[in-house]
């Protein structure tokens, strides 16, 4: 049985990148260890190991002790920019036996859990030295499961657990869930920008967007207090804090603005007014 549990990140859009792909990937795995930090910190002080993250084979793969309820994995890994969908998974090794045995163990764990009475077997080999063609991996672990699990019945259309092998070079994987994660592009891929943000609908939606095309944000807010009142700059506060469960900590630029307004009321033409303030904020 396996001493950790597994988690396979696909990576969806950054597979797109070609030979920029690992530029990408290296990106989004710093993203990771930075999202997963302070937890793997409280475990390493509890002398129960740590999280490791790293890529492989065109797919990013997480280990954390078995202490650690999966929760604390996929919830914030699926918030991270550039994280197409994440799998707990477990492993064996490459050898159809091998993955039979565990099949079949992880079989009886849906069973005793989840009360499952079909299944089907959906395998792929990235692996293609593997002697084995996918169709026929699916056939005998299917066999495999049928034999160890007495009460299970193959349902091809509508089964209660889709199994996925993926057979790799060194090891391989089952799992039957993915959990959809952000999408998008690795945050800091796609250079730096700096959003205007008020109080509306409008400068969050921005911001999360460009964000999620990979870009590292900063955000500016103007006010004019006294005449604006603490209320909205506190609203835009929340607002950032929100944006920032996705993106890190968020460098915020708060300028009272009414200084120039003021001088702007008393020397400019008055239909000029909103188009000089808006100068003096650019």
């Amino acid at each position: 049985m396996n001493e950790q549990n597994i988690f396979i990140v696909r990576t969806g859009e950054v597979a797109l990148k070609g030979m920029n792909k690992p530029y990408f990937e290296r990106k989004l795995v710093e993203r990771i260890r930075t999202k997963l930090a302070s937890v793997s910190e409280a475990l390493e002080q509890q002398g129960e190991g740590k999280i490791e993250v790293y890529r492989k084979e065109g797919l990013v793969f997480i280990r954390s002790p078995k202490s650690l309820p999966e929760e604390q994995i996929l919830k914030p890994v699926s918030r991270i920019f550039g994280v197409s969908s994440i799998s707990p998974a477990v492993e064996a090794p490459s050898d159809l036996d091998e993955i039979g045995n565990e099949a079949v163990r992880f079989m009886l764990k849906q069973i005793e859990e989840k009360g499952v009475k079909t299944f089907k077997v959906e395998a792929k080999r990235a692996d293609k030295a593997f002697p084995v063609k996918s169709p026929d991996i699916a056939r005998i672990i299917g066999a495999k499961v049928l034999i160890g699990c007495k009460v299970l019945k193959v349902d091809v259309h509508n089964p209660d657990v889709r199994l996925h092998v993926d057979v790799r070079k060194d090891e391989s994987f089952i799992y039957d869930s993915k959990f959809s994660g952000m999408g998008g592009l690795p945050l800091g891929t796609n250079g730096k920008g700096l959003v205007l943000f008020s109080g509306g609908i409008d400068s969050p939606v921005a911001s999360w967007m460009m964000a999620k095309r990979g870009m590292q944000i900063e955000v500016v807010h103007y006010h004019s207090y006294p005449y604006t009142s603490k209320r909205a700059q506190e609203k835009v506060q929340r607002l950032v804090q929100i944006i920032a469960g996705y993106t890190g900590r968020i460098r915020m630029h708060v300028i009272n603005l009414l200084p120039i307004q003021e001088e702007i009321v008393a020397n400019c033409p008055e239909e000029e007014t909103t188009i000089l303030v808006r100068r003096f904020m650019m």
